[in-house]
């Protein structure tokens, strides 16, 4: 998707605050959602659900702003809020990119998810007890490996599917990482949550704004 809004949060680095990055965000997460036709996100059905995934360093990009977006463009039809902690990390020794033995060691109210055949697993913690998901799920994110968004997914998947309730799922990130030199990156990752919901008969969508970035096999993770 080609959007002006987000330029300076890539060229100009030193930009913080609500006023400057996060009034960005929600300029261009308003973009892609116009952007959607509506037999991919109709804005007359379910109202979406806003998934939030805080891991100690979202700051003031957030989920891009995605419910506020929702909501300047469709206001008759208010998006949800889904919020949960998460925190990727392996279940070998391996350190690069999140802490060994991320499977041991749960603490009462914590789950874990792990994707097969992968030594990346990720925690999840403060999980409401109603996930309220009655509609699409719409997630912003600044994807850097992918492994945080890809766990969740997976996670989220299984739990509307044991409950019955598969959405689709849309995702939207600006300057994010498609690709990582070391694992393959977001999009392989993010496969399985694919194929999980076409067996439902429901979609993944990702659209990276203006650029797919790629990582170097040193980038950190």
């Amino acid at each position: 998707m080609l959007c002006l809004a987000p330029t300076p949060i890539v060229a100009s680095p030193f930009l913080v605050g609500e006023a400057e990055l996060g009034e960005l965000a929600r300029r261009c997460s308003a973009d892609w959602i116009r952007s959607l036709p509506p037999d991919v996100l109709d804005p007359a059905g379910s109202a979406p659900v806003s998934l939030e995934i805080l891991n100690g360093v979202n700051g003031v990009l957030g989920s891009l702003k995605q419910p506020s977006a929702w909501n300047s463009v469709h206001p008759d039809n208010p998006c949800g809020v889904l919020r949960l902690r998460a925190r990727r990390g392996h279940a070998s020794g391996e350190t690069h990119g999140g802490p060994a033995h991320n499977d041991e060691g749960l603490e009462e109210g914590m789950e874990l998810y792990r994707s097969e055949g992968s030594d990346w697993c990720v925690r999840l913690w403060e999980i409401p007890e109603e996930l309220g998901l009655t509609g699409p799920v719409l997630v912003g994110d600044t994807i850097g490996t992918g492994t945080t968004l890809a766990g969740v997914l997976g996670w989220l998947t299984e739990k509307m599917a044991a409950a019955s309730c598969v959405q689709d799922v849309h995702v939207f990130t600006i300057a994010g990482a498609a690709a990582w030199g070391t694992d393959g990156g977001a999009l392989k990752k993010l496969a399985p949550v694919d194929e999980a919901l076409a067996a439902h008969g429901r979609q993944l969508t990702v659209t990276f704004c203006n650029a797919r970035f790629a990582l170097q096999h040193n980038a950190p993770a």
